[in-house]
């Protein structure tokens, strides 16, 4: 039996509407497009992805993240149109050390500052 492989491009996660919802509970693999680096931009935008999964488990029924795996889709996430030189502080660093460092939790206190580290949180 033939397996079924189909590329659905839809419109971007700014476009948060049904169409896109369902093609990421259809999907086995989520990429995000995103042009240029990891910034507050980009961690904003992405925030709308890990909003909707948690309307996921609340239709499915199901309250733990374990459970939640079943209903979504591999992540990907694309950077494309920068040239990124990976190094911090003198030193070469991995991909996934870049991606830890711009999830890092933000210094400070206030409501703006929480707000950023909750989505830092749910994205990792």
């Amino acid at each position: 039996m033939a397996l079924l492989q189909v590329l659905l491009d839809t419109e971007g996660i700014d476009a948060y509407d049904q169409i896109f919802s369902l093609a990421v509970l259809l999907s086995c693999l989520f990429v995000y497009n995103h042009m240029g680096g990891i910034d507050e931009s980009a961690l904003d935008r992405l925030s709308l992805v890990t909003e909707m999964t948690k309307h996921i488990r609340v239709k499915a029924g199901k309250g733990d993240d374990a459970s939640l795996g079943e209903f979504t889709p591999s992540f990907l996430w694309l950077l494309r149109d920068f040239y990124l030189k990976l190094e911090e502080d003198g030193h070469k660093i991995s991909a996934k050390e870049y991606l830890e460092t711009a999830l890092h939790p933000v210094d400070g206190e206030g409501a703006s500052v929480r707000a950023k580290n909750e989505i830092r949180s749910s994205i990792k």
